[in-house]
């Protein structure tokens, strides 16, 4: 058979009818498809009438499961693309017909996946779908349409207009929705992995089944793993569960059978089996607990294995392992003290269980119940190890030696953020409105802040207007040439603009960004009049030149969504105030001083207690092994995100998730700043980075990473120098 030969309908030859003189030249009948042609169709969406396909292309219908195509599509199909009369699915000539007359939307799914699942694997061939199901079947395009989703990025796969437009839609709505669940879901985990001091490894298939039984009754200080060299581990009801994949050289990816514990360190102990290990034994694990059944492969040496890691890694470990019974053989059984004496030696904890103990235990033990009383033994073992390890733990105790965190804060200020400005609006709007629905609430805010998007922002106007006011009139904000800031903004905050606390709540928010504005400029510029700063602000930048009452096109400083384009700090708001309505009302109405604490006030009050350094360590954990310098608090919404800057330890607030562009706190300010910087006679772009041409105790920024802070004034004119001399540097 030849390569396009299944296109080829088992229908005898018809004579084909042709209305225009152009279709008589170009219509080949080709096996039936007397719709084919030489030419292909090549359009952006799916034609609502089609009458004349190319060689590769395939019309996509509805039909019904006895593949009487009768009529609509079905019929076009039969009469010109080489469908067959019987067939209710598949391809057949020109067409692919997939089945909708045989119940709900729930019956479509499957043979449109198999469709799909057809496409993807045909990429020499072009599919333009129909719109089936919303003709004679009688379902709607927004019923059917989402069947197609994971066709929509496929570029032979053609979908009508009506399709497209409704997953496009779905797509801005969902995607940021569904990241944040993929976000919220691993935060769960991390949690839960953060307060399971104690890790119980299984290896091995014994290993396996022994904690597959502990995850029956699992306890409650307990994070359970199993990792094995078979792939049935992925099918395992363990959670956290790994493939310890072989180092080979075969093309076929198979790891040559061998029997020592050299075979396996070489094939099995690699870097990146390591590094599973290490993320179930990093620093969250206060003791390790390795289960295996001695004697075979992978439990034998691979718990050795393991147990070295441990060791390396400062981590108690102990071993609990069973010894075979005397049907497996005394090889095996030899093998296995072996390793267990190899242990001892080495001073490791090690629980021994001898599987011959059952038949002691149960006089009439039989072969097929052996191994399941076997994997309840160790079970059993295992929950009295817990048990003590956790008395002799007693938890973690309180923080001892409470010190306030001397660490360098930001630059920037955060007394009205976005996550505090948000709740500020809504008790504001709380007081009249009385709310009893999260949603109710969440509806008002977003319409407060539409209005800004749609009508133009009058009260950051204001809020530039009164600037522009201080600076005009109120000289004594320079002091021997020098601004002082602390004037500034007491002159700022004054409580004279407005009366309505849903403005003055927002008026704060946009106060307290022109005075990071300002404050940020004023590292570089050291400004000595007003005029330069004025200047600056309104001239030299185009930040605060928009309209109170016409929308805002491009780039907007007063935006409140972070620095990406997920709005986090927005979406992690919302979901707060769904989270803990329960918690924060009182008899059902949303109660503003429970609200304050739950979500800023105990995070403060811990601050001023502890310090900032012990507070993280008490109440964050890390985001995750790719991010450990972004730490999220253990119940989201309740403390702002910080990042950890690796070079002088100080922690950032974050105005979103932490990661890309929300890890540089000073993200917006920065991109205001640059339109400065490239004219700043002071200042030269050497790569990526702004260095001082002659004064260094000015700051350095860099295109990446806004203003960069230096442990050291020495570290920092390092920096330039080598930045000068064109080396590799990254900060």
């Amino acid at each position: 058979m030849g390569l396009f030969d299944f296109f080829k309908s088992k229908k005898k030859d018809h004579k084909v009818t042709v209305e225009t003189s152009t279709q008589m030249d170009e219509l080949r009948c080709i096996g039936g498809c007397c719709g084919v042609c030489d030419t292909p169709l090549d359009a952006k969406y799916t034609p609502d009438n089609i009458t004349i396909l190319g060689r590769r292309d395939i019309f996509v219908f509805g039909s019904n499961l006895a593949g009487h195509h009768g009529g609509g599509a079905a019929r076009v199909a039969l009469n010109r693309f080489g469908a067959i009369w019987g067939q209710g699915e598949g391809l057949q000539g020109n067409s692919y017909a997939i089945p909708t007359m045989q119940g709900g939307v729930d019956t479509i799914k499957p043979y449109v996946d198999n469709f799909i699942e057809f496409a993807e694997y045909e990429k020499a061939l072009t599919f333009y779908v129909t719109k089936i199901g919303c003709g004679i079947a009688g379902f709607r395009i927004e019923q059917i349409a989402p069947l197609f989703c994971n066709a929509y990025n496929l570029p032979n796969v053609i979908l009508p207009i009506e399709f497209a437009v409704y997953i496009e839609n779905e797509n801005r709505s969902i995607h940021p929705q569904k990241i944040l669940d993929t976000i919220e879901a691993a935060h769960e985990e991390r949690v839960n992995h953060f307060s399971t001091p104690i890790k119980v490894i299984g290896i091995g298939g014994a290993g396996t089944n022994s904690v597959e039984r502990m995850i029956e009754n699992p306890l409650k200080n307990v994070e359970y793993c199993v990792l094995n060299t078979e792939k049935h581990v992925i099918q395992s009801k363990v959670k956290l569960k790994g493939l310890l994949e072989g180092l080979t050289n075969d093309p076929c990816g198979i790891v040559p059978r061998g029997f020592s514990e050299e075979w396996f360190n070489k094939y099995y102990a690699t870097e990146s089996n390591s590094a599973f290990v290490h993320y179930m034994i990093d620093r969250s694990a206060d003791h390790v607990i390795i289960v295996a059944g001695y004697g075979g492969i992978t439990g034998t040496f691979g718990s050795k294995w393991i147990v070295n890691l441990c060791k390396k890694s400062g981590i108690p470990v102990t071993v609990v392992c069973t010894i075979p019974f005397d049907f497996e053989g005394k090889r095996k059984q030899e093998r296995a003290l072996d390793v267990v004496n190899s242990l001892l030696a080495n001073g490791i904890d090690i629980k021994i269980l001898y599987a011959e103990d059952l038949n002691q235990k149960y006089s009439d033990l039989s072969f097929f119940d052996c191994f399941s009383l076997l994997d309840e033994y160790v079970a059993e073992t295992v929950c009295k190890l817990c048990e003590e390890i956790s008395g002799s733990n007693n938890e973690v105790g309180e923080i001892s030696n409470p010190g306030i965190n001397k660490l360098p804060c930001e630059v920037t200020t955060h007394c009205y953020g976005m996550t505090r400005t948000f709740a500020d609006i809504i008790l504001a709007l709380n007081e009249d409105r009385q709310y009893s629905s999260p949603d109710t609430a969440i509806a008002d805010l977003g319409a407060y802040m539409q209005r800004f998007s749609e009508r133009g922002d009058n009260v950051a106007f204001l809020a530039v207007r009164i600037l522009q006011c201080v600076l005009h009139d109120e000289p004594e904000i320079f002091i021997n040439g020098v601004l002082n800031t602390d004037r500034l903004r007491e002159l700022m905050f004054q409580d004279k603009y407005v009366h309505s606390k849903i403005d003055k709540a927002y008026l704060l928010y946009c106060k307290e960004k022109l005075m990071n504005l300002v404050a940020y400029l004023n590292e570089f510029r050291r400004y000595t009049k007003p005029e330069e700063l004025r200047k600056d602000l309104f001239e030299n930048t185009d930040v605060l030149q928009f309209s109170a009452c016409a929308p805002i096109p491009g780039f907007y400083y007063f935006i409140m969504s972070g620095a990406s384009a997920m709005d986090y700090p927005v979406q992690f708001f919302v979901r707060a105030i769904r989270k803990f309505w329960s918690k924060i009302t009182t008899d059902g109405v949303l109660d503003a001083d429970k609200m304050k604490k739950i979500m800023f006030g105990n995070h403060d009050d811990a601050v001023r207690q502890l310090g900032l350094e012990d507070t993280i360590k008490r109440d964050y954990i890390e985001d995750s092994p790719c991010h450990p310098e972004v730490l999220v608090p253990k119940v989201m919404g309740t403390a702002p995100i910080y990042v950890k800057d690796s070079e002088t330890g100080r922690y950032i607030r974050s105005c979103g998730e932490g990661k890309g562009p929300n890890s540089i706190p000073d993200w917006l300010e920065f991109q205001i700043a640059k339109q400065i910087l490239e004219y700043d006679k002071s200042y030269k772009l050497i790569g990526n980075y702004y260095i001082p041409k002659y004064d260094n105790t000015l700051p350095v920024y860099g295109e990446y990473s806004g203003r960069i802070v230096f442990n050291t004034q020495v570290e920092k004119i390092q920096f330039i120098e080598d930045v000068k001399k064109g080396k590799n540097v990254w900060r």
